[in-house]
């Protein structure tokens, strides 16, 4: 009686012992919005100093669990960020159960210019990047009326150099952002990559392969430069890549 007793009992704690386990665990949930109230999807959520955190799905929403062995009543630092908007942080005590904290970020239109998006999980400020990236925009172009796209860019961004075949009015041009890359270089082989709305321009086009865009219908041109430049596109952006919006 006494044997069936005591492994009634342990079968009992080991059945027990990983809710009693799980009750000790901390989950932080809640939303991340813009000023607006509108869900701010990828906004990343995190406890600072450790690894801890997830991102806010498609109605802004976020959660994560905090292992038991993390939970000891201590104050903790609780940091929102999204790009293009200011990070906002709170102060919570971690302690079993449900916590929620809801973040509320405001536009940070003042730094804009100063980050690009890359591929990574962060921004990446201008000053800390391998690549030299310069925009054109629709009023610096407009400044100057210009015949094409490669000629919009001459005296506008800094180390583009913008060649005529000829001496001849209406002749094509052509854009190097950067010394020739191969020996044997000739003809439109140092062009960089032309990429129009999106879509990459076939490089094998006769001529100037931005002949057909007329200039006054460009929005902006986006000049990237650098080895980083590169990595972005492959082995046929290694002269660089222009990038235009009409």
């Amino acid at each position: 009686m006494r044997c069936k007793t005591l492994i009634a009992v342990t079968v009992f704690a080991v059945l027990c012992l990983p809710h009693f386990a799980w009750a000790q665990e901390a989950t932080i949930q809640g939303k991340v919005t813009d000023e607006a109230g509108e869900p701010l999807p990828g906004a990343n959520v995190l406890i600072q100093l450790t690894n801890l955190g997830s991102a806010a799905d498609i109605n802004g929403d976020y959660s994560f669990t905090v292992p038991a062995s993390a939970v000891r009543g201590q104050e903790v630092t609780l940091e929102a960020r999204f790009i293009g908007y200011r990070s906002r942080t709170e102060k919570i005590a971690l302690a079993p159960g449900t916590i929620t904290q809801n973040f509320s970020l405001p536009l940070d239109v003042l730094h804009m210019d100063e980050i690009v998006v890359t591929g990574v999980v962060e921004e990446t400020p201008k000053t800390k990047m391998a690549t030299v990236v310069a925009t054109v925009n629709k009023e610096a172009l407009e400044q100057v009326p210009a015949a094409s796209p490669e000629t919009a860019l001459y005296g506008k961004v800094a180390g583009v150099k913008v060649v005529r075949s000829s001496g001849q009015p209406g002749t094509d041009a052509s854009i190097q952002l950067r010394a020739a890359t191969s020996i044997d270089a000739t003809g439109r082989s140092q062009d960089p990559l032309y990429i129009v709305d999106g879509v990459i321009i076939d490089p094998s086009i006769s001529g100037s392969p931005l002949t057909d865009i007329p200039a006054e219908d460009i929005e902006n041109i986006e000049v990237v430069k650098g080895a980083a430049g590169a990595s972005l596109y492959g082995s046929r952006a290694a002269n660089g890549v222009v990038r235009i919006t009409t």
